[in-house]
């Protein structure tokens, strides 16, 4: 029987052409079929294989052949991706364990719990993966791989098609029976493609999705040239009504050794050379033995950041310094303390704004929804950058809060005329509405600045949420 992948012999692939071909590939799979359907196929097909009955799901024997292509097709596009991943230094957590140790059985319950929350998620859809993979599919990935190689799983699908058309089991035959695993590793991979492709576009053009773009890698590595840092962390946060460009913002920690120093004020141009042209990007600089003392001393900025799933580069011999798992949970019960009294406020005063709009006092309503956004980004900033800023200036609000919960920045983004005198309605509300007995606005104004307080509000919990959920999850 022919091999179900032959071998290239063409010329080594490009990342960008491996990662398009993958793409195309995916593409044609679920066009022309569904999870649902090649996972009944597949577990037919286990059945064929094990026993001496043939395949015969649908009375059509020969329809074995077609899953094995597909099977096949998501292989080799599962192939590229990881060699993409690989050749992008990506990073993979180590969570290998002997079996029956202490460790092990931590990880495997906590595995049934994920199951539980995944298959809630995602309507049963997902059955095999955890949570970590659910998020980043190319881990998924690389468990199947570390099973089986290419070429094994090549091997792999033959037999299975062989002992699926006759009347032979597999387990007789070879005296081994190792088929159910094989069958879980191959569901394993049928559902971290179906959650690339469910994704879309934009997860396959960066691998998974926290993937590195080529712009923000090349970043990293001019940062990691030029500054000689310990440790690198990033988080991501998603762009919210940039939908055209979906570009993330990005939350950079540098760490630098203790024996570098130069001040900060001689690195800070540095920085912005690297990054120039990135609007989308924070850079914060930390010295080690600062970075230790903020977590022992309960920083929250610093113990959301400084986790394992955000480090992007750790040189060698260097250890993540790390928050007591006690205190870690004390600060994250302040942060919701602190961002639900000020979020209480924040909504009180919108209902203020709603009350004075019903009796056409619309200049009161206008300074009710100023104090709306300022209390609604200071309790972003107060929960979690762990500083007060104590200012009614919503252009310095939304900088404190760039590093915190940036895709709040969006509902109000300035930039243009129309922009920039949308804001300015807010920042003159504080005094003038207050003040000046002549002060009068439009209603059609007043109508877009509530829309967009409105949004502003749900989106502050949402993000909030994000952020503390990430963590609780990290360190459970």
């Amino acid at each position: 029987m022919e091999p179900v992948i032959s071998a290239s012999n063409e010329s080594p692939l490009s990342n960008a052409q491996k990662l398009a071909d993958a793409h195309q590939i995916i593409v044609d799979v679920f066009h022309e079929s569904d999870l649902d359907h090649m996972r009944t196929e597949l577990w037919y097909l286990l059945k064929a294989v094990t026993t001496d009955q043939p395949f015969s799901f649908q009375g059509d024997p020969s329809a074995v052949l077609y899953l094995g292509r597909q099977l096949s097709s998501i292989i080799k596009a599962s192939k590229l991706m990881l060699e993409v991943a690989r050749e992008q230094n990506e990073v993979f957590p180590t969570g290998s364990f002997p079996a029956f140790s202490p460790e092990r059985i931590a990880a495997d319950r906590q595995y049934l719990r994920d199951i539980g929350a995944l298959n809630e998620q995602y309507g049963g859809a997902i059955r095999r993966l955890t949570f970590a993979e659910a998020e980043r599919p190319i881990l998924a990935i690389k468990r199947v791989f570390d099973s089986y190689d290419y070429d094994d799983w090549q091997r792999i699908l033959e037999d299975w098609i062989e002992y699926g058309l006759g009347r032979v089991s597999i387990c007789e035959a070879t005296g081994e029976c190792v088929e159910v695993v094989q069958y879980e590793l191959l569901e394993t991979l049928l559902e971290a493609i179906y959650l690339v492709h469910s994704q879309g576009e934009r997860n396959l053009s960066s691998v998974h999705t926290a993937a590195w773009s080529a712009a923000s890698r090349a970043i990293t590595e001019l940062l990691k040239s030029a500054l000689q840092p310990e440790l690198l962390f990033e988080i991501r946060h998603s762009a919210v009504l940039s939908a055209a460009e979906q570009t993330p913002y990005r939350d950079l920690l540098i760490v630098l050794p203790d024996n570098n120093h130069k001040p900060f004020k001689e690195l800070e141009p540095i920085i912005e050379v690297i990054t120039a042209g990135e609007d989308k990007i924070c850079c914060t600089i930390r010295k080690m033995a600062d970075l230790r003392h903020c977590l022992e001393s309960g920083h929250i900025y610093f113990s959301l950041v400084c986790t394992a799933e955000n480090l992007v580069y750790q040189k060698k011999g260097t250890a993540i310094p790390k928050i007591a798992p006690e205190k870690l949970t004390e600060l994250i019960a302040k942060s919701r303390q602190d961002f639900f009294a000020g979020m209480s406020k924040a909504r009180n005063f919108f209902h203020g704004a709603c009350c004075y709009e019903e009796t056409r006092e619309y200049a009161l309503s206008m300074f009710m929804l100023q104090q709306t956004v300022e209390i609604t980004y200071r309790s972003m900033v107060i929960s979690l950058l762990g500083n007060e800023k104590r200012t009614h200036s919503i252009r310095l609000l939304k900088n404190f809060n760039h590093r915190v919960a940036p895709q709040l920045n969006e509902i109000f983004p300035g930039g243009s005329p129309e922009e920039e005198r949308l804001i300015q309605l807010l920042e003159d509300a504080y005094l003038e509405a207050r003040y000046n007995f002549h002060y009068e606005l439009d209603k059609e104004d007043l109508d877009v600045v509530f829309s967009r307080v409105s949004h502003l509000l749900e989106l502050a919990e949402s993000a909030f949420e994000e952020r503390i959920n990430a963590i609780v999850k990290t360190s459970a």
